[in-house]
């Protein structure tokens, strides 16, 4: 979401750890990169079966303007990452008035 001031960037991470979760920032680039994993055990009388999933994921998006990485906030809760990134002075947007 591009506002006049900053970029908020929000993922949906059903399943997934805050933990397992990696963010980066460049000036213009935001990279989500993680991981999940599963076990699934069941046992009933001389049945036994494990199952184990795993499986990562990376995505890079670019950003609407440059921004300031230094100063980025990121929250993570009930799946949901966000990722809050003040632009820089420069890329801020401005009104012209129409003459």
């Amino acid at each position: 979401v591009d506002r006049d001031e900053d970029v908020l960037v929000r993922v949906d991470l059903p399943g997934v750890k805050k933990e397992d979760v990696d963010v980066s920032l460049t000036d213009n680039t935001v990279t989500v990169k993680g991981s999940t994993s599963e076990e699934k055990k069941e046992e009933k009388g001389d049945y036994y079966r494990c199952e184990t999933m795993q499986g990562s994921f990376s995505r890079t998006m670019s950003l609407p303007s440059e921004v300031d990485g230094s100063k980025a906030q990121s929250t993570f809760k009930d799946g949901v990452l966000e990722v809050i990134v003040p632009k820089l002075e420069k890329a801020h947007r401005h009104s012209v008035k129409i003459s």
